[in-house]
């Protein structure tokens, strides 16, 4: 089934639906609620029909934050496929979803499901369990600076 028949078929109708009722029928972005809202994927599965996603996986944006979303993500791809350091993106993506978790802001990627290597991404608790007073973004970039020769 290709992505149109999803979008018509009932389940994703009713996913849908549920959604943007979870949401407040508003924007998740710019909070509107008098535009057209369009139920967004941040991140496909592989194999996955659209319905079968978590409401917690889904986000209601309006149209121009829908855009939006699709325009930063194709920017980030593009950065990404010429980044020297995908495994140091990743270690500081992690520990930024860390300092959401503890200070309750939304996390950049919902899960690990996405995500398969694990890097050295432990290293950054460590560093943090040896200097409590350091921040995450500190203590990711002490670890940046370590790996690239540069600290003890």
């Amino acid at each position: 089934m290709n992505y149109q028949q999803q979008i018509k078929h009932p389940l994703w109708q009713k996913k849908r639906l549920e959604v943007l009722e979870d949401r407040g029928f508003r924007c998740q972005e710019c909070g509107a609620n008098d535009e057209e809202l369009h139920v967004h994927h941040p991140l496909y599965k592989r194999g996955a029909m659209i319905w079968e996603y978590t409401k917690e996986e889904l986000e209601s944006l309006c149209h121009r934050c829908h855009k939006n979303a699709h325009e930063l993500d194709e920017k980030i791809k593009k950065e990404l496929a010429v980044c020297k350091s995908k495994r140091l993106v990743l270690e500081y993506i992690r520990s930024l979803n860390t300092v959401a978790v503890t200070q309750d802001i939304p996390a950049i990627a919902a899960s690990d499901d996405y995500v398969k290597d694990e890097g050295d991404y432990e290293d950054i608790e460590q560093i943090l369990k040896e200097h409590p007073s350091m921040s995450h973004a500190d203590a990711f970039f002490y670890r940046m600076k370590h790996l690239m020769g540069g600290a003890e």
